[in-house]
């Protein structure tokens, strides 16, 4: 059996790459580091990917899909329930303030804005546009799940993925799935 450690850390670094793919960026793959480290101490890093400059939004979007990725990992997948799993998911991000992949998502999301997190006085354009940027991510990673789950289950077994084959996965998970969804 996989360790549970490893197991959402696959699932995150499937779900960076994943989406960047699908919102028009390049990756150049993802790589499982130091496997034999103690299962609390081994991490998995998704390389170079690279978005359109400039467009902000798919950056945040795509520094959250890890996080949003790892969540559904650790409640088995997307379920019958999604706004009961969606809120559970918004209490989850909450707890994840001091995450860099957090911190990078809302910086981007203030660059889209054009706005200083820091600012208190535009806190209901923070929630507002942070309650959406959750929302957009979600619908991305439940959308392309089973491509987030055949790039993990690849990494686990190979220790690394490299681009041209996530794009091979890609291509050929979303035609077989028929999630209606396009690269």
């Amino acid at each position: 059996m996989t360790d549970p450690h490893l197991f959402t850390t696959v699932h995150h670094e499937a779900g960076h790459a994943v989406v960047a793919l699908n919102l028009g960026g390049t990756v150049e793959g993802i790589e499982l580091l130091d496997p034999d480290l103690d299962p609390l101490e081994r991490w998995a890093v998704c390389r170079q990917v690279a978005t359109r400059p400039g467009d902000w939004l798919d950056i945040a979007s795509y520094c959250l899909a890890g996080p949003v990725a790892e969540y559904l990992s650790e409640q088995g997948g997307p379920g019958e329930d999604e706004i009961e799993l969606f809120n559970e998911l918004d209490e989850w991000l909450d707890n994840c303030e001091e995450d860099d992949d957090f911190a990078e998502a809302r910086h981007y999301l203030a660059l889209t804005l054009g706005i200083d997190w820091e600012d208190t006085a535009s806190s209901y354009e923070q929630t507002a546009a942070w309650n959406f940027l959750t929302c957009r991510v979600y619908r991305l990673v439940v959308t392309y799940w089973s491509v987030i789950e055949q790039v993990g289950a690849e990494l686990l077994r190979d220790g690394s993925v490299t681009g041209d084959r996530l794009q091979v996965i890609v291509a050929n998970t979303v035609k077989i799935s028929g999630d209606g969804a396009s690269s």
